[in-house]
């Protein structure tokens, strides 16, 4: 892949060891180097022999493999997460808490170890049943065994995608290859085709949730003393702040009825388990298409690597915005779900409400995309922001209320439409995406180059014209 774009960085290390220095010297601005010549573009290949297709047909066949195992997975996942603060209100929390400890630790250590020792369609299969101990403990919610299974799942995440992305991108390649393509517009297909399936997970999990929940339920009365602790004055530990209370017709009201835990539990673990055997049992190793030498990477060089973009200033500023993701993110899934929908609607309606997240999850991560490509980066970004904060000032001044069913929908929606809430937007075949051996399983876009500085000027063998009277030469450079 052409290391084009962005600017110059001695850390960015390409797939061949070279720097990015290194590979910009001689090239100029739009693929042009400095003699004035222009990189041929590929087109594509006709007649391709069997092998090819073969090849082809088996790369196309472990993308959508792989994008069906993942949307199962995280079917199950989204939707538990989702339920977390509400369900489980004392321990949930710290169960997430735990979950993201763990992630931060694992997408610093252990991706390269995983994928070098275990390869990545083994590395996927393991890392998925990593998350069945998580999904089992929601039987019986304690402490002591939430936070260790959370643990565990957070230090599977990091291997589990940067072995999903290795797969992804090398798939992609190989594909390039058959048929003579670029190799980026390639790769940024097979991630579009991958995400089309993933951003629907909440869509799927949140009505598996809002199905086993509504049943049996009968409609609620909540005084306006009920209502005034939900929202901005919300607090888990008010007695007036039942998140759980769903009125059944059994009189259950401490929390949901143990047979909706059992039969969203099994489903959930239904769904891993058919993910893990999907990878195992009908996705290629990448080795069977992929036959060229395999470049083990240093740990510790990679670490180093990763660190290195901290010089660059604007991984700097894309920081903030990282971490403001994350918070609004898990604002969303704890506090949002328990304060306002669990409290003023009830646990059964927060499926329903977050499925609206979903969809406009969808539909941002692919509008945004033509929309920068044609307005930039700043027009849109700053519309992001301002439905954005115009959500956050709602939310501050507004009490939930039964018949606010619009507020609650959108409150979930405009959360969504923020473009930095979107990390696995698949990315625009205008942004060059450096392949970067480094441990954050994303890819990062980069700025356009600086312009190349002009050629040095070489002298020729004409004399230099006369000079004017009176005047003195000027040194030739």
């Amino acid at each position: 892949m052409e290391l084009g774009g962005g600017v110059q960085n001695p850390s960015f290390v390409g797939d061949n060891g070279a720097s990015q220095e290194s590979t910009q010297v001689g090239q100029g601005q739009g693929g042009r180097s400095v003699e004035g010549g222009s990189h041929p573009e590929a087109t594509p290949r006709r007649g391709l022999t069997k092998e090819e297709k073969q090849t082809k047909l088996a790369i196309t066949k472990n993308l959508l493999l792989i994008s069906l195992a993942f949307t199962f997975q995280f079917t199950s996942y989204n939707s538990n997460i989702n339920l977390q603060s509400s369900l489980n209100k004392t321990h949930g929390t710290a169960g997430m808490t735990a979950l993201y400890i763990g992630m931060i630790l694992s997408c610093s250590f252990l991706p390269s170890l995983a994928i070098n020792k275990l390869k990545e369609k083994h590395t996927i299969v393991l890392c998925m049943l990593c998350f069945l101990p998580y999904m089992a403990v929601q039987v019986y919610p304690e402490v002591y065994l939430l936070v260790p299974s959370a643990f565990l799942l957070g230090l599977a995440a990091g291997p589990l995608w940067s072995a999903k992305c290795t797969y992804l991108t090398k798939g992609g390649t190989k594909y390039a290859d058959i048929l003579k393509e670029e190799s980026k517009l390639t790769i940024n297909r097979f991630f579009g085709i991958f995400f089309l399936f993933f951003q629907s997970t909440q869509v799927w999990g949140n009505v598996i949730s809002s199905t086993v929940l509504s049943v049996g339920i009968e409609e609620e009365h909540k005084t306006a003393e009920d209502l005034i602790a939900c929202g901005y004055h919300f607090c888990p530990w008010d007695k007036h702040a039942d998140t759980t209370n769903t009125n059944t017709s059994a009189g259950t009201k401490e929390g949901i009825p143990q047979w909706q835990r059992y039969t969203m539990s099994g489903i959930y673990l239904g769904f891993v388990v058919l993910s893990a055997l999907i990878v195992l049992v009908f996705v290629d190793p990448l080795e069977s298409f992929d036959k060229g030498q395999r470049v083990e990477v240093n740990n510790k060089q990679l670490i180093v690597n990763t660190f290195n973009h901290v010089r660059h200033p604007y991984q700097l500023l894309i920081i903030p915005l990282t971490i403001w993701s994350g918070v609004e993110q898990e604002f969303l899934s704890a506090d949002y779900t328990a304060a306002y929908v669990s409290c003023g609607l009830g646990v059964h309606m927060v499926g329903g409400t977050i499925i609206c997240y979903g969809i406009c999850d969808m539909l941002c991560s692919w509008g945004f995309t033509p929309l920068v490509r044609k307005l930039g980066r700043v027009p849109v970004f700053s519309f992001g922001a301002a439905v954005n904060l115009g959500v956050i000032i709602t939310l501050r001044f507004w009490t939930p209320r039964p018949d606010d069913l619009v507020l609650f929908h959108m409150g979930g929606g405009g959360m969504d439409v923020y473009p930095p809430s979107h990390p696995h937007r698949p990315p625009s075949p205008t942004l060059p995406h450096p392949r970067i051996p480094t441990l954050n399983p994303h890819r990062i876009p980069t700025l356009p180059p600086l312009p190349p500085p002009p050629p040095p000027r070489i002298p020729t063998l004409n004399p230099p014209p006369p000079h004017p009277p009176h005047t003195h030469p000027q040194p030739r450079i």
